[in-house]
């Protein structure tokens, strides 16, 4: 590539000149537009340098109001572009219309229409579950082509649970600052399945959380199994007529469902809580 440098020997001509070639930005607009955005040379030359497939920093979610997120500042990779919010910005969540109750949703970025910069033009909100696309290292909406970047879910009233939403990308263990009651029934003696309060997005998710068991004699047990049925991370024998339980660990099955079972007999109390999950890396 030829040396686009402005020599000592040229004039500093800027943009517009009606007969004079712009030197001034000559070697910037070769790697970006002249509204600053990424052209094709500093996209891949930031590629090169570990930008490219499924790169994300920044654009963490914060609660604004029953229906709106502010979005940090940040850098993301939607398909082959790097895009980029220059500071913290507010967001109109279900600008496409109104959530409904106790609902998981998912939000991203598809590809600007012009340029890198990310608007609400681009922002995509769905119920609909994320795929997963190994090529560009990211999940991705079908529909949309939306890269997705986190998800919240709302409460009775179709509003914005805060105590949902993630702080940060995802493949790491968040505590909801919250507990959520999976169950106060006591479970058959064979294993059931019951919701684990997490997106049902056809793939395990990880989750855990404490119980509390009573009976009046000694000698039950509660097992927690995950999804699919295998034996997960409690197996509490109760050996007095005293409540007793403890934390536990599980794998979500693709439909969101854990299961359990008593070991023998009904509990006089039961309580089966969830404390935390996780987002699965790539989010």
């Amino acid at each position: 590539m030829a040396d686009l440098s402005i020599s000592y020997d040229e004039e500093m001509v800027g943009a517009g000149h009606p007969t004079k070639e712009d030197t001034l930005n000559r070697l910037a607009l070769a790697e970006h537009a002249s509204d600053g955005a990424h052209g094709a040379a500093a996209v891949a030359s930031l590629a090169g340098a570990g930008l490219g497939a499924g790169y994300r920093i920044g654009l963490t979610p914060r609660y604004k109001d029953v229906d709106e997120l502010y979005l940090a500042g940040g850098v993301l990779e939607i398909d082959g572009l790097l895009c980029g919010l220059s500071a913290e910005t507010p967001f109109d969540m279900d600008a496409g219309g109104a959530f409904g109750p106790l609902t998981w949703y998912t939000f991203g970025f598809r590809q600007p229409s012009g340029g890198n910069a990310l608007t609400g033009s681009e922002l995509v909100t769905t119920g609909a579950p994320p795929v997963y696309s190994a090529g560009k290292k990211g999940f991705y909406d079908s529909a949309s082509g939306a890269r997705v970047i986190n998800r919240f879910k709302t409460d009775a009233a179709g509003n914005i649970d805060p105590a949902s939403l993630w702080a940060g990308p995802g493949g790491l263990i968040y505590s909801h600052g919250r507990t959520t009651l999976l169950s106060d029934t006591t479970p058959a003696t064979s294993a059931e399945a019951i919701s684990a309060d997490v997106p049902a997005w056809g793939l395990p998710v990880l989750c855990g959380g404490y119980s509390n068991i009573r009976h009046a004699s000694a000698a039950v047990s509660q097992y927690i199994l995950h999804g699919n049925g295998v034996i997960a991370g409690q197996q509490v024998t109760q050996t007095a007529a005293s409540y007793t339980g403890g934390p536990w660990t599980a794998l979500a099955g693709p439909s969101g469902q854990i299961r359990h079972y008593a070991g023998s007999g009904a509990f006089t109390d039961y309580v089966l809580y969830k404390s935390w999950d996780s987002l699965p890396a790539g989010i």
